[in-house]
């Protein structure tokens, strides 16, 4: 994970670089496609209009070429429809230019009986001229016109298949060599899966999206388009918001068998279960903010609730393809763990017993105590030893600078009882004289909006590096931060924190551990961060 972040999972998954390049596999696959598409609408559109007026024109000319048959019976009757077949196909191309190859030319050309031509008249001669003057209006107009449609057709198969790929209505591509693809729920928009992306690449992910923003297409272009051929690679799928259990809105996605992971060690207890596993996850914090994040309703901010997660869990088991091998399934649910639903009776529950109680997902990921575990680390590690006028409190002091109530009242209730007291800038120059020595925790509207807080604490030495953290819902910021900084100012991303989560529950599962001991793994990191005597558990190697 980046070294600016805060996460005890560092030293497993070093940060790898994403491969956007289209393979020449995926570059033929998408030709492909735009093919089929072509070759339908020719069939149904220009293809068989031009078809219809080619035949015509045939049937025309072959009437003419009849009229210069002899009347002679002398001449075998297969010969002269030989002939008649031979001058309406010669004659196509150059009706189009009002055109047309002379019998006799054709008759040498194939080396016939010249006896087969009938004497040349006046009547012939008028007749000749009245369907060469048809024909030719015919195909002058209608062939020309329908040259250009297919031409047409072409031009917009392409276009269309690259709008389908931005809006995420291009199903995936069924490649051998794309294999062990998690599938994960994404909402309308989400942090963590852009960063899952620009981390392990977009063969390693697919995502299912509520809508194609303007955020999205971006990510599209950048990891599945080919610059020089302007070529797309599906990378996402698009499900109305609601319509989660709805099977049309699944209509042409499938799930290769390849994209099944492989389980390398089943434990005992699994020593029956199938050795192919489908990890579906789901993000239910979105592109939400710190400030949502640590709301206490954070499940209504949410664009995709419980309930869309499950029903888009169960519709996705159902799009593996039916020849793939047995298989389970591992639902991972990130979500705000501690929030309280209530049932129409008044019954009140947290949202991690309601969905353990109904089977909704198999694993949960809290959304929030990663975080707090992480500043609770952070903060481990400070000193007020130096801090004057601090004799006699028995809480430390931590500065909280943020534009949000909501944020600043939570950390507040939060670190309280780990003998923190949680202040603003104001306050603590009112009572301690000086911020200088005081950690303060920087959360702005925006990541660009933090590193641009911190800038300024710096510029005008109201702090010094070591004693800074920011928060940053994404990594759009950190760019922004100046050389050297990234070693002293500590950076909480709760999207590189959540990506580090779920790696680690896919790690555990491909090396064949429980469910059971998946969850308490992953609570286990959460409650070694909290100091509350949980106990870190190492990755298996």
């Amino acid at each position: 994970l980046d070294k600016m972040s805060i996460s005890l999972l560092n030293k497993f998954w070093p940060k790898e670089a994403a491969a956007p390049t289209i393979t020449p596999e995926e570059h033929t696959t998408a030709r492909l496609r735009i093919l089929d598409d072509a070759l339908d609408r020719l069939i149904i559109g220009p293809g068989g209009t031009f078809a219809v007026t080619c035949s015509c024109v045939f049937g025309l000319s072959a009437f003419e070429g009849s009229l210069h048959l002899s009347s002679s019976r002398q001449i075998p009757f297969l010969q002269k429809a030989h002939f008649v077949t031979r001058y309406a196909l010669a004659n196509i191309i150059p009706s189009i230019v009002w055109d047309r190859i002379k019998a006799e030319t054709i008759v040498q050309a194939l080396q016939m009986n010249p006896n087969i031509l009938g004497k040349e008249s006046a009547r012939l001669s008028w007749n000749r001229v009245r369907l060469q003057s048809l024909r030719g209006s015919l195909a002058g107009t209608a062939i020309l016109s329908q040259l250009v449609g297919l031409l047409n057709v072409s031009f917009s198969s392409n276009q269309d298949y690259s709008q389908r790929v931005l809006e995420g209505r291009e199903p995936p591509f069924n490649l051998p060599s794309q294999e062990e693809v998690v599938i994960r729920l994404a909402g309308t928009n989400s942090n963590v899966t852009s960063l899952s992306m620009e981390r392990w690449g977009r063969r390693n992910i697919f995502p299912i999206y509520e809508q194609d923003t303007q955020e999205i297409r971006q990510l599209v272009q950048k990891h599945g388009f080919d610059s020089n051929s302007n070529l797309g690679v599906p990378i996402f799928w698009r499900v109305e918001n609601g319509r989660y259990g709805d099977p049309e809105s699944w209509t042409g996605m499938t799930i290769p068998r390849q994209w099944l992971q492989t389980v390398k060690n089943n434990t005992k207890e699994k020593k029956d279960a199938p050795n192919k596993v489908l990890l579906l996850e789901a993000d239910s914090v979105g592109k939400d903010s710190i400030e949502s994040i640590f709301s206490p309703d954070m499940a209504n901010h949410s664009d995709l609730d419980l309930y869309e997660a499950t029903q888009g869990f169960y519709q996705l088991t159902r799009l593996v393809e039916k020849d793939a091998p047995p298989f389970s399934t591992l639902r991972v649910l990130l979500v705000d763990s501690n929030a309280i639903v209530t049932s129409g009776g008044g019954r009140k529950r947290s949202i991690r017993d309601y969905v353990t109680s109904l089977g909704l997902a198999d694993i949960i990921i809290d959304a929030r105590e990663p975080l707090l575990s992480a500043i609770r680390d952070w903060l481990r590690h400070r000193s007020w030893d130096h801090l004057p006028g601090r004799r006699g409190r028995k809480k430390k002091p931590v500065i909280v600078e943020t534009p949000s109530s909501t944020f600043f009242q939570s950390l507040k209730i939060a670190l309280e009882p780990f003998g923190y007291a949680v202040m603003d800038i104001a306050d603590a120059q009112q009572e301690y004289g000086s911020m200088q020595d005081i950690p303060i925790l920087v959360d702005e509207d925006t990541s660009l909006a933090t590193i641009h807080t911190v800038r300024s604490l710096l510029e005008r030495k109201l702090t010094t590096p070591e004693n800074i953290c920011a928060f940053c819902g994404d990594q759009g910021g950190l760019v922004e931060m100046e050389p050297g900084q990234e070693s002293t100012i500590v950076t909480i991303c709760s999207s590189d924190i959540y990506d580090g989560l779920f790696r680690l529950v896919r790690e555990m599962a491909v090396q064949g551990f429980t469910n059971e001991e998946i969850q308490e793994r992953v609570d286990s990191y959460v409650c070694k961060s909290t100091g509350r005597g949980g106990k870190q558990l190492g990755f298996p190697s």
